[in-house]
């Protein structure tokens, strides 16, 4: 995938979570809110790591823990002191 492709489907993730949230239907909103977040990550390590497409083939990048993805993402300053 390239960057562009993982922004795309995080907005795509969006627009249907924000329709799903309109129709009361929260939790299934809240899911696609997370996928969102995976692939504006993985768009961040895209970025950072200058890919010319994201290495999804990997076990490392491929994996869906957003803690792996924001060290990957070299982010994890931003939350050193959220609690």
């Amino acid at each position: 995938m390239t960057k562009d492709d993982l922004i795309t489907n995080a907005e795509t993730k969006m627009e249907a979570a924000t329709t799903l949230a309109n129709a009361g239907k929260f939790d299934d909103a809240i899911y696609l809110c997370g996928y969102a977040v995976e692939f504006l990550l993985k768009a961040i390590v895209y970025k950072n790591q200058n890919y010319s497409t994201y290495p999804d083939n990997t076990k490392k990048y491929k994996a869906r823990n957003l803690d792996n993805l924001i060290n990957l993402a070299g982010i994890r300053f931003y939350f050193a002191n959220q609690k």
